[in-house]
């Protein structure tokens, strides 16, 4: 049961981290790095980032909490890695000019998405093998 506890402990956080970032990110201008939007002026690249994450969001709400049992599962499991891919993407954009999540606490959102997001990923294990073996 801990296990299982853990799991959902580190998907509530790797979710609470990753949104909080994205907040993070209208801070600091995160469009201006992304290919698709970086074309935009501050205004229409503010607004647009903005509303997207609103329909992303509610998606993202609803595969995790509302969809099918099997759904919900690979779209956390799916998220997970996400979190930990997106600590990469990061990394790949450090030499951007545009780039400027250089804060502790900007990289403590990154980096906690990713870490909770990999904490996830091996409790989700656990709690499958420990299922498997009773």
């Amino acid at each position: 049961m801990a296990i299982a506890k853990a799991e959902r402990i580190a998907f509530l956080l790797a979710f609470a981290c990753l949104f909080a970032h994205e907040m993070d990110a209208v801070f600091h201008a995160e469009w201006r790095i992304l290919p698709a939007l970086s074309s935009l002026d501050d205004t229409s690249g503010r607004m647009v980032f903005t509303l997207l994450h609103v329909p992303i969001f509610a998606a993202l709400a609803y595969l995790f909490w509302e969809a099918p049992p099997a759904l919900a599962r690979i779209s956390r499991l799916a998220f997970a890695a996400f979190c930990a891919v997106h600590v990469g993407l990061h990394w790949l954009f450090l030499e951007h000019p545009d780039y400027t999540f250089d804060s502790w606490d900007s990289n403590l959102l990154i980096g906690g998405a990713g870490g909770f997001g990999l904490i996830y990923l091996v409790a989700h294990s656990a709690h499958r093998r420990s299922r498997s073996s009773t």
